[in-house]
């Protein structure tokens, strides 16, 4: 009994010394955050065959690391749920180096080479710019532990891998572009180009993905000629204004100045009658088209007074788009005028004064849309239009559709979360305002459907198999 106690309580005093060292070593060596550096090389290539822009060397190439851009939790949930609408929003079409502070930053030295210490470990947007040269973007840049190189993530990231095959990246000389161009023109992969006035294309002109375009603003680009564009997988344009273009301090989108626009003209012609890929942001008035027998799709409009603009033209698609931030107070993030046989559909729109403005269209079908936080009107009738808007979610809504003049609308398979669902007038005296309004869901602050007539203006309405949402009990 007395050699089993000793032996316990020698082990019990042995484990108790341990204990202490180990406690010991754990408080005198705090844990490191861990960091991780990243390396690379940026080269100044001149391809433009003008030898007085051949550079000295590669220094002076700001370097800016970012995070990730908020991408919008509502559009990522419908992105979620339902896949076949709009653009699926990542890195890419989201982020915007104007809008954001940089994380870190440093200078390319002679030989171009950088180095960026002390980054936090995860995803990342690398931003590589100069005066002269352009700007570059890299998303999703992941950091680790340690040293990082961008040879690495260049053979490991296709999505900002430069095309050519090469470990370094490329910046090249900015293109200015003014007057009138009567040649075949193509905006070149990952080139930037910026109009510092009014500039029209008269010949054909090639848009490439990752072409990165800057008109000044209150500025426009028209096209006459023939139009290709990108499409599918295959990456996007940038359409923006120059304004702050080289910052790297934050600003507000409210204090971006805005181009004016971007017009195809009614004699434009379209490869296979599609126009895609184009990312618009800062504008005034948008892209203007007015080509008829065109498909629009796979497109982004964002931060301008208004997004896309459809005239005097015919048999017009506009599929798949996102429209986000529109804030003109008349007209649409899409405005469609005196057109016959358009549709908007698989569209996502989201916090738009006016979402889709539709102004004496025949014909004009709104379908399959989501449409969220609609200061004024998601879905605009006025004067003598016709069309149908069908299969449509209206999420915080103010009105979700506003029919007035001599329109008539049909409204069917909606589900309308607004304070106005259906709002229905003459705009003068005189008229006949109508419409009909079948098998939808109504949750409505203040009215389900409101119509009225002036003076001695008949209204007409069909309104049956409506329903009420009706909200669980606490």
């Amino acid at each position: 009994m007395i050699r089993k106690a000793s032996k316990s309580f020698i082990i019990a005093v042995v484990l108790s010394i341990l204990l202490c060292l180990l406690l010991t070593i754990s408080c005198s060596s705090p844990t490191q955050s861990k960091t991780g550096n990243l390396t690379g090389t940026v080269i100044l290539n001149n391809d433009t065959g003008n030898a007085s822009l051949d550079p000295v060397d590669y220094s002076g190439v700001t370097v800016a690391l970012y995070r990730p851009a908020e991408l919008d939790k509502d559009i990522q949930a419908v992105n979620l749920s339902h896949p076949n609408l709009g653009v699926i929003i990542t890195q890419q079409t989201e982020f915007d180096h104007r809008l954001q502070n940089p994380y870190k930053t440093t200078l390319s030295a002679p030989n171009g080479s950088f180095t960026l210490k002390g980054i936090k470990p995860g995803s990342y947007n690398l931003v590589l710019m100069k005066q002269g040269w352009g700007v570059r973007y890299l998303h999703n840049v992941s950091i680790t532990d340690g040293d990082n190189t961008l040879a690495a993530q260049s053979a490991q990231n296709s999505s900002f891998n430069n095309r050519s095959g090469k470990s370094t990246v490329e910046l090249y000389p900015v293109t200015e572009l003014a007057g009138i161009i009567s040649e075949s023109f193509e905006f070149q992969i990952h080139h930037s180009y910026i109009a510092t006035n009014n500039i029209t294309f008269t010949g054909a002109v090639a848009f490439s993905p990752d072409a990165f375009i800057w008109i000044d603003p209150a500025r426009k680009m028209s096209c006459y000629g023939q139009v290709s564009s990108p499409e599918g997988s295959s990456g996007y344009v940038r359409l923006t204004s120059s304004d702050r273009m080289y910052a790297t301090t934050i600003s507000e989108a409210s204090d971006v100045s805005r181009y004016y626009s971007f017009e195809c003209a009614a004699q434009a012609q379209f490869t296979q009658d599609k126009l895609s890929n184009i990312l618009s942001s800062f504008s005034s008035f948008g892209i203007i088209v007015k080509t008829p027998g065109l498909t629009i799709s796979n497109m982004i409009f964002r931060q301008s007074r208004q997004g896309l603009t459809v005239e005097q033209t015919n048999t017009v698609t506009v599929t798949k788009c996102n429209v986000i931030s529109t804030d003109d107070a008349e007209q649409g993030g899409i405005t469609l005028t005196d057109c016959s046989n358009t549709v908007c559909s698989d569209l996502i729109v989201k916090g738009c004064r006016i979402g889709i403005r539709q102004h004496s269209c025949d014909d004009a079908i709104v379908s399959n849309c989501y449409f969220q936080d609609t200061l004024s009107k998601s879905v605009y009738n006025l004067y003598d239009n016709t069309g149908s808007v069908t299969n449509c979610t209206f999420e915080n809504s103010n009105i979700a559709i506003d029919n007035s003049g001599v329109s008539t609308t049909l409204v069917e398979y909606c589900d309308i979360n607004a304070r106005i669902g259906l709002y229905n007038y003459a705009q003068t005296n005189w008229v006949t305002a109508y419409f009909t309004a079948n098998n939808n869901n109504f949750d409505c602050s203040q009215h389900g459907i409101k119509t009225f007539a002036v003076f001695y203006t008949e209204y007409h309405f069909d309104a049956i198999s409506n329903y009420k949402f009706l909200k669980e009990p606490p």
